[in-house]
């Protein structure tokens, strides 16, 4: 599994004040068709999560979830997500999130 981090540094301005200076990374999950369980790790803040490639299912909050191209998540800071790959080519997605 690749696993790759861009970090980004953005700024919130209010009313010409310089008020936030946060360090995002950006992760690049790449899970191999051999992998057919996978456990998207949890983290201090909530994050995004964009499939850029494949298909799995997964459960969050007690709900099921079908995870292909296109879809995009929103997880709560703490959580994880546990998927089963049922695409033969693995998975390709991109995970966004803060650190406080």
């Amino acid at each position: 599994m690749g696993l790759e981090s861009v970090v980004c540094s953005s700024f919130c301005c209010f009313r010409g004040f310089l008020c936030v200076c946060l360090i995002s990374f950006l992760f690049s999950l790449q899970i191999p068709a051999e992998m057919k369980h996978y456990t998207v790790s949890a983290v201090d803040s909530a994050s995004i999560l964009l499939v850029i490639q494949g298909a799995a299912t997964g459960q969050c909050s007690g709900q099921s979830l079908s995870l292909t191209r296109g879809t995009v998540l929103f997880l709560a800071a703490g959580s994880t997500l546990p998927l089963q790959v049922t695409s033969s080519d693995g998975m390709l997605m991109f995970r966004a999130y803060c650190l406080l």
